[in-house]
Parts: C-alpha cells; sequence; structure tokens
C-alpha cells in the first residue's frame, strides 16, 4: 500500500488502488501532487497523480506498456518518465532451425507529458512563429504578478512593513496547475535514443538518466 501521513494530526490515508506494488514516488515542486508508479492487475507498471488538495487519483499513462521513473520538472511545467514502448526487435524473424524468440535489446524511451494545454515542448525546435525570446512555456499569462516588488536598493515594498521587519522565507513556491482532461493524450517522445534507462532526475536544464 501507499498511504499519505499528516504529520500535525497524525492520520494516515491509503491512497493506491490496489496492493501489486508501487514505487517511484515524486513530489511536485509546490508539494500539492504526488506522482508515482502503481503495478497494474495486468502487472505492467502506470504513472499515476494524486492530489493532496482534493484526495483524487488520476492515471496518465496506460496498463498497456511498463511506465516508471517519475520526475517533474522545476517549473512544474511537465513530467517525465520512462517506458518500454521501443518494441523493436534484434532478432529479425522468429522463423529458423532454433526458432529464436524476439530480442528487444533497447527497449526503453523516455517521454514528457504537458501538465496543461499549450505547452510548448522545451525540445521543439525554434521556428517562424517562436524564437528564444519567446520561451515562456506558456507560463506568463498563467503567473500573477507579485504583491510585492523589489526596489532598487533591495529592500521590498508593499504592505505588511519593510523588509527589516519580515522574516526572509526565501523566494515564493508557485503553484503547479495541472490540466487533467486529456493529461493522457499529452504525452510525447523526448528524442533520445532509445536504451535502457531509468532513475530520471530533472533540473532546470537537463534531464539525468
Amino acid at each position: 500500500d501507499l498511504s499519505l501521513l499528516n504529520t500535525e494530526t497524525g492520520t494516515a490515508r491509503v491512497i493506491s488502488e490496489n496492493r501489486e506494488g508501487v514505487g517511484d514516488m515524486a513530489w511536485s515542486p509546490d508539494s500539492r501532487w504526488l506522482a508515482y508508479s502503481m503495478t497494474a492487475m495486468n502487472s505492467f507498471r502506470q504513472i499515476k497523480l494524486y492530489n493532496v488538495d482534493t484526495e483524487t487519483t488520476t492515471m496518465v499513462t496506460s496498463d498497456r506498456t511498463n511506465s516508471s521513473s517519475v520526475a517533474w520538472d522545476t517549473k512544474g511545467d511537465f513530467l517525465y518518465f520512462v517506458s518500454d514502448r521501443n518494441l523493436r526487435s534484434s532478432v529479425g524473424s522468429p522463423w529458423g532451425a532454433r526458432a529464436p524468440e524476439p530480442y528487444f535489446a533497447d527497449p526503453i524511451k523516455i517521454y514528457e507529458v504537458a501538465l496543461r494545454r499549450g505547452l510548448r515542448s522545451p525540445f521543439r525546435p525554434d521556428d517562424e512563429l517562436v524564437g528564444d525570446e519567446d520561451r515562456g512555456n506558456g507560463r506568463s499569462g498563467r503567473r500573477g504578478g507579485s504583491a510585492n516588488a523589489t526596489e532598487p536598493d533591495g529592500n521590498t515594498a508593499g504592505s505588511g512593513g519593510s523588509a527589516q521587519d519580515e522574516e526572509d522565507t526565501g523566494p515564493a513556491v508557485q503553484p503547479t496547475d495541472i490540466d487533467l482532461d486529456g493529461i493522457e493524450r499529452r504525452v510525447r517522445e523526448v528524442p533520445v535514443e532509445p536504451g535502457n534507462y531509468s532513475s530520471l532526475q530533472v533540473n532546470d536544464n537537463a534531464i539525468f538518466y
């Protein structure tokens, strides 16, 4: 079982939907979403999303192939994972003296999921409509401006007193908004050759595997 424990109340609730096995847990940047892989009843692993606020679970990938090693990008725009969808056998034909079985030497590909409609993949080449200066991934229209502004002297202007009177809590974490409707149809392949990948990690500039 996969359970979520509230450290303030001490209560726990089970969020996995069966007892076949779970793994690859990863929290969204704002800690409101938990992505994880769960083994379906047909033994294939699926990527799922759990919303802490609504206590609901959404399927991201199907149970027709194995998907695992889920990772969030730091901006909360994309979800990355690996899946064994390269079904190209190294054995060209099952016919022969020894009737060889199919052999999949490099079955794993890397995939991304756009968490909102209209997001442009960071791996999509620039074209006549979008250049380097336009690569905001659609976030500028969604993110509101801050209530406080930084003045040239480094102090923060806004309601609530001076910067010296307020505790420095660091930059505010932007909420991770997800369009759940049709999310499974926004899965796209990352342009990396198939291989045997696992343990994805993502930062501002790269995917590590």
